[in-house]
């Protein structure tokens, strides 16, 4: 049996437990800090749920896709719950992104969007506004951080040098991704095929991955939202434990 069809099931029962404790959750709706890490830990849940869903359908390719913007975003989420001043480096990385559209924009227009872009005159203005909010964000310590330096913020290099490396390399199309995923040699050829089973080795990196993310998220949000005694993290925990007992045990 694979282990892929044995996890899946506890996969979803953790899912579940940390879905229902998120339910349980109470933040101050006027403190930015609180409302930015409960809408982190709503993407962590969705992107989780679609993690679940690829899984279950046998779609190792999107799977890996939605890992990947799992660990970033749980980095944010961590970085938030550390930092309140977090937000000002999300806002100049936001910023940054819009400075570099306007600016190709200007540069060309055979896009649609960017001719319009390059003749409206409300995007040159904020194109200049723009330049003078990353002035005054810089002057406070606050600029755009690349993926590398948000996860080391968090102090998280070891899930960037390991699983998050697996899945820039699975995503980005890589000759020995699309031959391990697609192709099968014959003495004809070379068959392709999609879709095909998950590996055990596979399976084991993309629930364990995902589930640890899980758990951590919610966590985080608590020790944010109620202190050093979170509550309701002790079934999380179990179910966490259960899950992983089939590490040891794929055959």
């Amino acid at each position: 049996m694979a282990l892929l069809d044995k996890a899946l099931p506890a996969f979803e029962d953790l899912f579940r437990e940390v879905y229902e404790t998120t339910r349980t959750l109470r933040f101050n709706n006027r403190v930015r800090q609180h409302i930015l890490a409960v809408s982190l830990h709503g993407s962590v849940l969705e992107i989780g749920f679609g993690i679940l869903k690829s899984l279950k359908d046998g779609n190792g390719t999107a799977a890996w896709i939605l890992l990947r913007s799992l660990l970033e975003t749980h980095v944010d989420l961590l970085n938030i719950v550390a930092d309140a001043g977090y937000d000002e480096i999300m806002h100049a990385t936001l910023l940054s992104q819009q400075e570099r559209l306007i600016g190709a924009a200007q540069m060309r227009s055979t896009s649609p969007l960017f001719t319009e872009m390059s003749t409206n005159r409300t995007v040159a203005q904020h194109a200049q506004w723009i330049k003078s909010e990353l002035k005054r964000l810089k002057a406070k310590g606050k600029v755009p951080l690349s993926v590398k330096k948000r996860f080391e913020k968090a102090g998280q290099m070891q899930l960037y040098d390991g699983p998050y490396w697996i899945m820039s390399n699975h995503t980005h199309g890589n000759l020995n991704v699309l031959e391990s995923r697609h192709m099968e040699p014959s003495p004809s050829g070379f068959g392709v095929e999609y879709f095909r089973l998950i590996s055990d080795v596979d399976a084991n990196l993309l629930v364990d991955t995902s589930a640890g993310v899980l758990a951590n998220s919610v966590g985080a949000v608590q020790s944010l939202l109620e202190g050093d005694h979170p509550k309701g993290l002790e079934r999380i925990k179990e179910k966490l434990e259960v899950l992983r007992s089939y590490w040891g045990n794929s055959a």
